[in-house]
């Protein structure tokens, strides 16, 4: 009768690649990175490694000072196929001040949050919800260069 005690001796490395695989797999499965708040245990776990692997690599701490993770890592989070869900609040945020430019420049006017178009809307709210957010310096306009980026756009010309 042959054992298996392989099991018992897997190396960090390879627990840490393994974590990849299903990260993708879930990505892949479901279209969305998974939530380490989430009620189903498996998507927590994964979304939890995935907030310690972002830790660790800007800090460069714990497996991420190891080179070929950190080269997959970074391999990873710029892929075509996965780093829509690896943006910084800073990017997603210029992104829709974008999309709002492009808005204003083709409808020329501003996007109504009472629109019925469910795209009008949405970018009515973002802008409500910057004007708010700029007022009283809070979440992300607390951040010197969308702050700034703000100030460019609500007084230019």
């Amino acid at each position: 009768m042959s054992r298996n005690y392989k099991q018992y001796f897997t190396s960090a490395e390879e627990i840490w690649k393994k974590n990849l695989q299903e990260v993708k797999q879930f990505i892949d499965t479901n279209n969305k990175s998974p939530n380490n708040h989430s009620n189903d245990e498996k998507e927590k776990q994964l979304g939890c490694w995935i907030s310690s692997q972002k830790t660790h690599y800007q800090n460069n701490e714990r497996i991420m000072r190891n080179d070929e993770m950190r080269k997959m890592w970074e391999k990873f989070v710029t892929d075509d196929n996965y780093k829509q869900y690896f943006r910084s609040a800073e990017e997603i945020w210029k992104n829709k001040l974008q999309e709002v430019k492009e808005f204003i420049d083709t409808n020329h006017k501003l996007p109504n949050h009472h629109s019925k178009n469910s795209e009008e809307k949405i970018l009515g709210w973002w802008i409500r919800t910057q004007l708010i957010n700029y007022k009283n310096n809070e979440h992300i306009m607390r951040n010197d260069e969308i702050r700034e980026m703000w100030n460019e756009f609500v007084n230019s010309e």
